[in-house]
């Protein structure tokens, strides 16, 4: 199994799907709750979420959430003069469509492409507030198109047995 004994937490457009010990279940947002990679009532989501998860009784927990492709905006550009970086990152941040301060952005760096990632970090932030308050313990939040090609992912699915 990929993650062992953690916890997987895999978020989707419409959907919050965990995997732990092989198992999958799920959670679906209703959009007057959550579209479009926005959460609509804050308050609903948060309830939403918070009672599938404390439903699940499993204790302590580490674990990892993965953002799928359908929630994030990435680009991958050449690793050129920091300049030039800049100029290209800041034009692709300028096409995603949420507000900057509600922006979450990562770089990563392999050989000679950059990757950004962005997406809406109201979805994840709240995410963190529900695992804290369950006292679980989020070891990462990370895009799953890192993941894709060393999974063997060629659309936006995984299952239980990778996870």
């Amino acid at each position: 199994m990929f993650f062992n004994s953690k916890v997987l937490l895999y978020v989707r457009k419409n959907k919050l799907e965990v995997f732990l010990n092989g198992k999958q279940t799920q959670v679906e947002f209703p959009p007057k709750v959550f579209q479009n990679i926005e959460v609509l009532d804050s308050a609903g989501f948060e309830k939403l979420v918070g009672d599938f998860l404390a439903s699940l009784k499993i204790g302590k927990k580490n674990v990892i959430l993965a953002l799928s492709d359908e929630i994030t905006f990435h680009k991958a550009i050449p690793a050129v003069e920091a300049d030039k970086v800049s100029v290209m990152t800041e034009a692709f941040l300028d096409s995603v469509p949420f507000d900057p301060e509600n922006l979450a952005v990562k770089r990563l760096q392999s050989g000679d492409l950059i990757f950004i990632f962005a997406t809406n970090k109201e979805v994840y932030e709240t995410l963190l507030r529900i695992a804290e308050d369950l006292d679980w313990k989020i070891m990462a939040v990370i895009p799953a198109a890192v993941f894709k090609e060393k999974l063997g992912l060629s659309d936006d699915v995984l299952d239980s047995g990778i996870a």
